[in-house]
């Protein structure tokens, strides 16, 4: 066997081994930003549910006020009553929405790994011409 062809086997495992470490190291990245990711959803998340907390024994005496508010104008009582509940159920509808978009936000697109592997693809590409 000639010199080069012992050096052969050699070059694969380690360009075996680099392509390993490279995995590795960019499903370890994954991992971090996808926990930072949860880790802020779940914080959204808690706020939203405190809010939502505090937030429905006020709107249903809000709601009250507003219905014995359109009744003392003279408007019927369920027609006042199913104005403010078609009212309320868009605003609730609005800020689900937004809360929504919050929760799932950038955040859990992998910014990092993705560049990383574009740029792990990239030298790969440079490195066999």
């Amino acid at each position: 066997m000639s010199p080069t062809e012992q050096k052969i086997p050699g070059l694969l495992s380690d360009v075996a081994e680099s392509i390993a470490d490279v995995v590795r190291n960019e499903v370890r990245l994954a991992r971090a930003e996808l926990g930072k990711a949860g880790s802020d959803a779940m914080a959204g998340l808690g706020m939203i549910a405190a809010a939502l907390a505090l937030a429905v024994p006020a709107l249903t005496v809000l709601a009250f006020a507003v219905v014995a508010a359109l009744t003392e104008a003279g408007v019927a009582p369920w027609l006042a009553s199913l104005g403010v509940a078609i009212s309320m159920a868009i605003v609730a509808f609005l800020l689900f929405s937004a809360g929504k978009k919050t929760v799932i936000s950038d955040h859990a697109k992998l910014a990092a790994t993705t560049r990383n592997i574009k740029s792990d693809i990239n030298a790969l590409k440079e490195s066999a011409t």
